[in-house]
């Protein structure tokens, strides 16, 4: 039983290290415009200087989805494969005949 379902965990655990892999490769960070060598920024529009309380409410769900999917994926793959290989590892052993 415990080799079955470490192989599972084991197995499972590397298909989501892999569609993480995949995540990460796939979708880069959005990247802005190239900065134009003869245009000054508007100094108005600073990402330092925006209002917090407003990206909170605008960009919860996709900041909580980004996060679930950059630390929260990884981290469930690395458990189930290391509770996959601990559990195949500590299988039972060869019987022994009795004395």
């Amino acid at each position: 039983m415990a080799r079955g379902l470490g192989s599972v965990l084991l197995v499972l655990g590397l298909l989501l290290l892999g569609l993480w892999g995949y995540y990460q490769f796939l979708w880069d960070a959005p990247l802005e415009e190239p900065a134009l060598p003869g245009r000054t920024p508007d100094p108005s529009r600073t990402p330092w200087t925006f209002d917090p309380g407003e990206m909170d409410r605008v960009y919860r769900e996709a900041r909580l989805t980004r996060l679930a999917l950059s630390y929260g994926l990884p981290g469930a793959g690395a458990a189930m494969v290391l509770v996959g290989a601990f559990l195949l590892a500590s299988g039972p052993g060869p019987k022994l005949p009795p004395r």
